[in-house]
């Protein structure tokens, strides 16, 4: 029997598993949705090759990586709001 076989056969006993379960895989979507955006948003801005000339010089790269690293800070302060949200919920549905 594998675990979706005995998943679905006992979640009609466990109603909180299946919550927990179905709130898991949204927050999970969610958080892959959220990240492909930024991927997506972050592949479309304007870079400019090594190759060209550049006003700043030996600083044209400092722009993208500015750029990446407001990104991540996004991600990271998403995920940390939405593990605090998850724990919340977790913590209060087994109380």
């Amino acid at each position: 029997m594998t675990y979706k076989e005995l998943y679905t056969q006992e979640s009609h006993k466990l109603p909180n598993m299946v919550k927990y379960y179905e709130q898991t895989v949204s927050n999970y979507k969610q958080d892959q949705d959220f990240e492909k955006e930024i991927r997506e948003r972050a592949a479309s801005l304007p870079t400019k090759g090594a190759d060209e000339d550049d006003e700043q010089g030996a600083l044209a790269g400092s722009v993208v990586d500015n750029v990446q690293t407001a990104m991540d800070e996004v991600v990271n302060v998403y995920s940390a709001a939405t593990k605090q949200d998850k724990q919340s919920t977790i913590e209060q549905d087994y109380e």
